[in-house]
């Protein structure tokens, strides 16, 4: 009975110590990329997560932060750029791509030029305790 219970008790240690350590682990957050902005437009961390921002638009994208300290490779639809996240990690960031700048004069384009604009989206990171956590504690 108490070889029983020692086995018991044992299992419920690993158990606790378990959970403990799966409720501080770091956080993965996904924003995606969208045609026009980011989604979420803000990204909620703490030091330790990483963000894995993933491309839902038609266009080729590169991410970087606002003062340049990180900057992805150019992300065609559907990749993924994984972002670990640090207490210097910039609070701002853009995806920037070329798109074919559309002309209102009537008559005939010359199709050997065609202007390009840089389109920026900006989106955020915050060390804050998101807006609908405030509530949980």
């Amino acid at each position: 009975m108490l070889k029983n219970f020692s086995k018991g008790l044992c299992a419920v240690a690993v158990a606790i110590s378990f959970m403990a350590t799966t409720a501080q682990a770091d956080t993965v957050h996904t924003v995606l990329i969208m045609d026009g902005g980011f989604f979420p437009a803000v990204t909620y961390v703490k030091p330790g997560d990483s963000i894995d921002f993933t491309n839902n638009s038609e266009e080729v994208i590169t991410l970087a932060s606002a003062d340049e300290s990180w900057v992805s490779d150019a992300l065609a639809a559907e990749e993924n750029y994984t972002l670990l996240i640090t207490a210097n990690t910039p609070l701002s960031f853009v995806a920037t791509f070329e798109e074919a700048a559309v002309s209102e004069d009537e008559g005939e384009v010359d199709s050997e030029y065609i202007a390009l604009d840089t389109v920026v989206m900006e989106g955020a990171v915050s060390f804050d305790t998101a807006p609908l956590d405030e509530d949980a504690g």
